[in-house]
């Protein structure tokens, strides 16, 4: 019997060994962010600590976005979808006035006079897509967002799209601080209550 325990209690510690932590995941989405603009890649940009990211993780040198407008491209990413299987071809309009020109009856989607091909876009990220954020918590992930957006109005924002959390999130195309909480106050507090558990 005390074999047995022993013989379990090492099968318990080599597995542990074995058993690796899940990776962390940063993912920046930048726009108007140029391949050439960090210094990994040119010496005239000092970026130590997203180089440093480049060295300890991957670096995709060769995705592309779907779209070269704001709001598709951050959709597909979020979701892996083209953009127009969402019926959203176009950024979402960021100005009240704007919208209020360019909306189609019941405000799911804008139409632009100027658009040439006159494709109806839709105004959020529809909260049955899938998001990475939904996926990546059925492996245990915590997901945060900071940043911009520009996928919807509050009830559309990351929080009911799959994250824990978010910070520095608006609605339209620019980052706006929703809490009193700064963003180190915030990982603080994440950590310790990860401590707790």
């Amino acid at each position: 019997m005390k074999n047995i325990f022993l013989l379990a209690a090492l099968f318990i510690g080599i597995f542990k060994g074995i058993a690796q932590e899940q990776p962390n995941i940063v993912l920046l989405f930048v726009d108007d962010y140029g391949w050439a603009d960090v210094g990994f890649r040119n010496s005239k940009f000092h970026t130590p600590n997203i180089d440093q990211l480049k060295k300890d993780g991957f670096n995709f040198n060769r995705a592309y976005i779907a779209t070269p407008t704001c709001s598709p491209s951050r959709a597909s990413l979020l979701t892996g979808k083209e953009p127009v299987r969402f019926q959203m071809p176009r950024h979402i309009i960021d100005s009240k006035e704007k919208a209020a020109k360019n909306n189609i009856a019941g405000g799911e989607f804008n139409l632009w006079p100027t658009d040439p091909v006159q494709m109806p876009s839709r105004n959020w990220l529809p909260l049955e897509e899938v998001t990475y954020a939904e996926r990546l918590k059925e492996f245990g992930y915590y997901n945060m967002f900071i940043g911009k957006w520009h996928l919807g109005s509050e009830k559309y924002h990351p929080v009911h799209q799959g994250f824990d959390a978010q910070y520095g999130t608006g609605d339209h195309g620019h980052p706006w601080v929703t809490t009193h909480l700064s963003l180190k106050q915030v990982i603080r507090y994440r950590i310790h209550q990860k401590e707790l558990t």
